[in-house]
């Protein structure tokens, strides 16, 4: 994984991981456009309540079948089926297949 010099920014998850899932340090406050840019070992992904930011295309080209938010996120939730929103579910953030 590669993050800024703090840990504070998720800017890159290996491309040819054969991770299935992975959770988010609890650290990670933002994921950059492009982190799991083409991950297609990838199942799932967690994130943890830190996380405030998710950019525009983070997970642009994924096979991913689920990204579980944690509960106590303030900006963010997923539904029962593994697909993220916005806190008040009026914002789609992924959509897998």
């Amino acid at each position: 994984m590669l993050f800024d010099k703090y840990q504070t920014e998720l800017i890159l998850f290996p491309r040819f991981s054969e991770v299935k899932t992975y959770n988010i340090p609890d650290s990670v406050n933002r994921i950059k456009s492009g982190a799991f840019y083409p991950c297609v070992m990838l199942d799932e992904v967690i994130i943890p309540d830190n996380v405030r930011y998710i950019e525009h295309g983070a997970f642009y080209h994924t096979n991913l079948t689920s990204v579980t938010v944690e509960e106590g996120n303030f900006n963010y939730a997923s539904d029962k089926f593994g697909v993220p929103y916005n806190k008040d579910f009026t914002e789609l953030l992924f959509y897998h297949p």
